[in-house]
């Protein structure tokens, strides 16, 4: 406050050595900065609340399997735990760069992902298998890897 006294060259507080009280000018300055202390004090309070219950829009992009084997079962959860946010979901089975398609997150299969992002596992090892009949396999090559 002394500094703000010295820029205004005002006396903003009367202190003794019992109290210290607003001079006139120090009312009237209150006064003025009221309206905008508590305009700060609403912005504060908002800030406060969204950290206790987040909100707002999460893009995500997932692969269509992950979709039913990962998100799904989690979605209604997610839902009554955080009714705030909006979940928007794109599916894709392709390669996605998430910063260049503005997505907040991905669920990738572990090859996909990009070397600059987080990765964090949300599922355990999926292994791919080919299947067919005896029958199919004596007139097409059986795969020796699995192509992207």
């Amino acid at each position: 406050m002394q500094g703000l006294e010295k820029r205004l060259g005002l006396q903003l507080l009367a202190r003794t050595t019992r109290s210290v009280s607003p001079t006139v000018a120090g009312t009237a300055l209150l006064q003025d900065l009221a309206p905008a202390l508590e305009r700060i004090e609403r912005s504060l309070a908002e800030v406060r609340k969204q950290k206790e219950s987040p909100t707002g829009r999460v893009r995500l992009i997932i692969s269509r399997t992950a979709a039913h084997m990962v998100l799904l079962p989690k979605l209604a959860q997610f839902v009554r735990t955080y009714p705030e946010i909006v979940l928007e979901v794109t599916t894709s089975n392709d390669p996605v760069d998430l910063v260049a398609g503005e997505y907040d997150a991905g669920i990738q299969i572990g090859e996909f992902i990009q070397r600059d992002m987080i990765a964090v596992r949300v599922s355990q090892d999926m292994r791919l298998a080919v299947v067919g009949s005896p029958k199919y396999f004596k007139s097409h090559p059986i795969p020796g890897h699995h192509e992207t």
